[in-house]
């Protein structure tokens, strides 16, 4: 006796552990013809070449049929059309069906398990998949209706793993899209792959799952009464090493089966049995103190959760006190040049170019909140976005600035604003973004230096560059300065500033990046889609 046909037996007899320990052999039902549904699963079950059905189970159910005095009718079709007959009473039996709590609602099975299956992935030959996490993203071709394809779908969701399905007709179908890279990987079952997976260009990952049991399954109700006769012959092929049941799994699987069970196998399996209900009954009780802990602990995080909403409004707060800062600047600037300037009150240009600066900035500050509401949120295909003219918000940004640029003369500001260009968007939102850049780039020159805003068209977008001699930034700092709440400047900062930057930039349908060098100064590059070109500015 070799010790892999020992384990095979081992593997065979456990497959139904849970089945009835006797069944009686009730003879033949009274039924002519019974109507059998048949589909492409080598060796498991297929039509061959000449057309002759073949397979194990198909050898399995002709001697059952023989015990019973039937006559089968083998009806083709795709998986799930044979699934669909047998729930209508088109056909009598389906084959090769894995018992879920899900089917059996639909249909009634066999008590003895007939085969132990379980699924594996393929991937095309060059992929890198190895893990179930490296399936991220990628397309996973599967055949409909599949008991193995509907528990690992249900189970990547749980995971949080996001793929894309395609569905096919067939497991020859899952292969062929491998062939064509119509898909990354394919859900097989492990016997349709033994045999099959030689004739295309795939690869067999690492990656198991969805054990299940294979069963005879009949239309609900069991209308021709074939489950309790096929059980009984069934077990009577089990209990008989020289059976059609053992004949067939070596004849397709190449196992022997012309052995016998030795004693210490059998005490080897109940030894085994034993182990695995106290395995069961402790996983219970693990599970019970695990539901206690639990208790404790959602009480504990409620009172975190409420702490760090606490903690998120706070910030929240503080960025909306960045923000009005930064809109009363302008206006309190203005203002403190009507009163230092009252010999010119009667210069109409004077006082009208101050209260335009106070009429945009206080216009500006109303949708504050709003935008706050908005923070990183796409544009609704119902929102109205304008056509602006990006040249001309920027010099009205950069004028709305000056009182504080001008306040200590250090900051030289150049604008090489040559774009001319349209593009579709909210001009208080943009001048908004415009005015923070412009504030950090000032708080970036302590000691002075040099502000450079230009603009020009790059195809079908428009380059926007805000460009400092200041401090610069490290790697680090780069990598998270669009964060919420991320901020170098201690107390006096909020970290608010640039990730509002880059939620209107995002709603804009634009880009951002920046490139720092440590003491040498910042570059902040937006591309925004181009909406026309401008005559004139």
């Amino acid at each position: 006796m070799k010790l892999r046909q020992c384990i095979l037996k081992l593997i065979l007899l456990t497959g139904g552990v849970f089945a009835r320990e006797a069944i009686p052999f009730p003879g033949n039902a009274d039924v002519a013809t019974i109507r059998v549904g048949i589909y492409q699963n080598s060796p498991k079950i297929f039509t061959d070449d000449s057309g002759n059905p073949s397979g194990i189970f198909v050898e399995i159910l002709q001697q059952i049929a023989q015990d019973n005095g039937w006559a089968l009718e083998f009806v083709p079709g795709e998986w799930y059309e044979n699934l669909q007959r047998l729930e209508s009473g088109d056909i009598d039996l389906m084959p090769d069906v894995a018992y879920s709590d899900a089917r059996a609602q639909q249909f009634d099975f066999n008590k003895i398990t007939v085969l132990n299956n379980w699924a594996q992935i393929y991937t095309t030959t060059l992929s890198d998949i190895e893990s179930v996490a490296d399936l991220a993203g990628k397309t996973i071709v599967a055949m409909r209706d599949d008991y193995s394809y509907v528990e690992f779908k249900r189970a990547l969701l749980e995971f949080g793993i996001k793929c894309r399905f395609l569905e096919v007709d067939s497991f020859e179908e899952v292969f062929l899209a491998l062939d064509d890279r119509r898909a990354e990987a394919g859900i097989i079952s492990r016997f349709f792959g033994l045999s099959d997976h030689k004739e295309h260009d795939v690869r067999l990952t690492t990656i198991m799952c969805c054990p299940a049991r294979l069963h005879f399954a009949v239309t609900k109700g069991d209308p021709k009464n074939l489950l309790v006769n096929i059980d009984a012959s069934v077990k009577q092929m089990r209990d008989l090493d020289s059976s059609a049941y053992y004949l067939a799994i070596e004849k397709w699987l190449g196992q022997s089966a012309e052995w016998h069970l030795p004693i210490w196998m059998r005490h080897l399996s109940t030894f085994l049995l034993a182990l695995f209900i106290a395995l069961i009954l402790a996983a219970l009780l693990l599970r019970m103190q695990v539901k206690r802990i639990t208790k404790k602990l959602e009480s504990a995080q409620e009172l975190i959760i409420q702490n760090q909403r606490l903690s998120a409004l706070g910030e929240m707060a503080s960025g909306i006190v960045h923000d009005f800062r930064n809109e009363l600047s302008p206006i309190l600037g203005s203002c403190d040049l009507l009163l230092m300037h009252k010999d010119k009150w009667t210069d109409l240009t004077f006082i009208e170019e101050n209260l335009n600066r106070i009429k945009s900035a206080a216009s500006d500050s109303e949708q504050i909140v709003t935008r706050l509401q908005q923070f990183y949120r796409p544009v609704e295909q119902t929102e109205k976005l304008d056509a602006v003219d990006l040249d001309q918000v920027i010099s009205e940004s950069i004028d709305l600035s000056k009182h504080r640029l001008d306040a200590t003369h250090t900051v030289k500001v150049v604008h090489n604003l040559n774009a001319r260009a349209l593009i579709a968007g909210n001009q208080a939102e943009l001048r908004q973004a415009i005015m923070n850049l412009i504030f950090n780039a000032y708080d970036a020159m302590p000691d002075g230096g040099s502000l450079i805003l230009q603009t020009e068209n790059r195809g079908d977008e428009v380059l926007f560059t805000v460009e400092d001699t200041g401090i610069g930034m490290s790697d680090e700092v780069r990598k998270r300065a669009l964060e919420p709440f991320f901020s170098t400047k201690g107390e006096d900062g909020t970290g608010m500033g640039l990730a509002m930057v880059y939620g209107t930039i995002r709603r804009h349908f634009g880009k951002i990046e920046i490139e720092s060098i440590l003491g040498k100064g910042t570059v902040i590059s937006i591309r925004f889609p181009l909406l026309q070109v401008t005559q004139s500015v």
